[in-house]
């Protein structure tokens, strides 16, 4: 009888097995859908691994700046002509707090979650609000918005040591097509404690320029900011020409810090200092960055010198949790290299560098990842996630497989109503 239960209870677990990667692969290859639509669905993930963060959105559409870095992805820009918003009904956020509490990403290596990336916080505050209380006091979280934050939404920064809102300011621009009210920023600026915001200037072109150190002197001193250019690669309707010339912002940059600023551009820092966490690339940054790290009460963890006794087993213990077999090593500097046998992300990187604490990079390169391109992964890599807890796919694919639908919903409805 036990012998019989046993091999029972083992079909059992196989056929659950079974079926949960046929479920899986019915979600990798968005069968029924086109190879935009495929892209579009996974563009619309709630939960995405991208850059250095766990990216979270709720709410599906924004004001949709000329310039925003979303328009990259082709969803997006008829998305924001047809003016479209939602709510997805069937996300809660005790219920992506479950889904976080899950993934290696979140609850091993510690990766900060941003809210706010393809859509404005300000579109989903109460949501993001309610996540935060949620999250772990260990883990960094960075509201993101251009909108003014009131009073009642002020509040939920007082004393939070692992909370960033990271608000942009754009300077009036004909170029970009802005038009905004500075002022009512500076005032946010003014209301929220500084140790828990960090100030974005941008994106500068040529007819914005003038604006920046009138703004400045507005600002409170000691903030901790940064002063960007316009990016152009691969936004459409961006032109080089738009630009101003490198050596104007950098300009900017030095007046900004020499008139009592930190500017950098590793906000994240901001939070890893009260959590007395290093940044893995902080002996890399650029001057003008380094001129921050010198003043920085997280320094010393920072830049200690770098302790590659039993680090290599660390890393490669940490690799094959999340399914690499990592091959040869080379330092470099602080950095260590490593080849793997197949496809890799910065997701990936991300993971190994926050366990380690060293910034690891893996040969050969990545795909997807950056700048918001989670949709473009290598099929192998979401099936790893997948497998290793790294993201839960599956789970994930039917939340945007809705989105996409309302979406497609509304842009048509939209053009039937405009034709």
């Amino acid at each position: 009888m036990a012998a019989g239960s046993g091999g029972r209870k083992r079909r059992r677990i196989t056929g659950c097995i079974q079926k949960e990667m046929t479920i899986f692969n019915k979600c990798l290859n968005s069968e029924g859908y086109s190879t935009w639509e495929r892209l579009a669905i996974h563009e619309l993930f709630p939960i995405k691994l991208v850059g250095g963060f766990i990216v979270v959105d709720y709410h599906a559409g924004c004001i949709g700046c000329s310039f925003c870095i979303s328009r990259r992805h082709p969803v997006w820009a008829p998305a924001f002509r047809s003016r479209f918003h939602y709510d997805p009904e069937d996300l809660s956020p005790e219920y992506i707090a479950g889904l976080l509490a899950g993934m290696k990403s979140f609850h091993t290596a510690r990766v900060p979650v941003r809210f706010g990336h393809n859509t404005d916080a300000w579109f989903q505050w109460e949501f993001g609000e309610k996540l935060y209380r949620l999250i772990p006091p260990d883990v960094p979280y960075i509201m993101l918005t251009r909108f003014p934050v009131d009073d009642d939404k002020r509040r939920m920064f007082d004393g939070q040591p692992n909370l960033l809102l990271k608000i942009t300011i754009t300077p009036s621009s004909r170029i970009l097509n802005v038009r905004t009210d500075p002022d009512a920023l500076v005032r946010t600026a003014n209301r929220i404690p500084p140790e828990n915001l960090f100030v974005l200037i941008g994106p500068i072109v040529r007819d914005n320029l003038r604006f920046v150190e009138p703004l400045l002197e507005k600002l409170p001193k000691g903030l901790w900011i940064d002063i960007k250019p316009l990016t152009v690669e691969g936004i459409p309707g961006m032109d080089s020409s738009f630009q101003c010339d490198a050596a104007d912002i950098s300009r900017l940059k030095n007046h900004a810090f020499e008139s009592g600023f930190r500017v950098t551009d590793y906000f994240g820092c901001k939070i890893r200092r009260r959590l007395n966490r290093p940044f893995y690339k902080a002996v890399d940054a650029p001057d003008y960055i380094r001129r921050v790290c010198e003043q920085c009460s997280n320094r010393s963890v920072c830049f200690s010198p770098p302790d590659f006794s039993g680090i290599e087993s660390k890393i490669r213990t940490a690799g094959k949790s999340i399914g690499l077999e990592l091959k040869t090593m080379a330092r470099e500097g602080h950095s260590i290299r490593f080849t793997v046998d197949r496809p890799t992300s910065r997701g990936d990187e991300t993971f190994l560098s926050e366990t380690a604490n060293h910034e690891i990079i893996l040969t050969p390169g990545r795909s997807g990842g950056e700048g918001g391109g989670f949709c473009s992964e290598d099929p192998d890599i979401y099936r790893r996630w997948e497998q290793t807890g790294m993201l839960p796919f599956s789970q994930l694919f039917p939340h945007a497989e809705r989105i996409y639908r309302k979406m497609a919903a509304g842009m048509k409805g939209r053009a039937d109503e405009t034709a």
